[in-house]
């Protein structure tokens, strides 16, 4: 695969507006960095056509430490998405041409015209129905039940502390009262501070 630009690698140095991470690193980095982010090779290859000699063993070492390096990393995100912009504009003609096509099958054509208009602020809304299912006290409490006993929980102390039953009544159906037959007592531990105190309110 031919490369797209006319330098030498080997000998490449980046135009002042190539990214300030990219500049940070030495020459052979740089171009290690340029090789893997035009040429998309392996490690081992970059190394080589950055200038690194030795055996296959030894450019596979350099090309881990280049490819682990925080700084090379930062520099081929940099890169990365650099040219990802340039190309930004041959994607957009693509998308023009798909869609101004008249032989272009139809969904390819409305692929195109939703992927322009959900990116230029026309974008469609979905809607979502959620169904809220509410439980009785005693289906809250059976459920508890269950679950406490299922685990091996202490199923009177749950009861009590997350049910806000009374100790009395959650003992009993912790040992096994029928809870349609049971009378619930709710301990309201803070009072109401919208209430009227009775002295007041006689």
């Amino acid at each position: 695969m031919s490369h797209p630009r006319a330098y030498n690698l080997t000998t490449y140095r980046p135009p002042g507006d190539a990214g300030t991470a990219l500049a940070a690193l030495s020459p052979q980095m740089q171009s290690w960095v340029i090789a893997k982010v035009e040429r998309g090779v392996t490690n081992r290859e970059a190394a080589r056509i950055a200038g690194y000699a030795g055996t296959n063993h030894v450019l596979d070492g350099v090309g881990y430490r280049c490819a682990h390096d925080p700084r090379v990393q930062a520099a081929l995100f940099e890169q990365a998405t650099l040219a990802m912009r340039a190309s930004s504009a041959v994607a957009i003609r693509v998308i023009e041409d798909i869609l101004t096509d008249p032989v272009a099958e139809p969904k390819d054509r409305l692929r195109a015209a939703d992927m322009i208009l959900s990116r230029t602020g026309f974008n469609s809304v979905s809607e979502q129905r959620i169904t809220v299912d509410r439980q009785s006290d005693a289906q809250q409490i059976a459920e508890a039940i269950r679950l406490t006993q299922s685990l091996g929980l202490d199923t009177a102390t749950f009861l009590v502390s997350h049910m806000g039953l009374t100790p009395e009544k959650a003992a009993k159906l912790a040992a096994g009262a029928d809870i349609t037959d049971a009378e619930f007592e709710v301990i309201d531990d803070e009072p109401d501070p919208w209430s009227i105190p009775a002295e007041v309110a006689e």
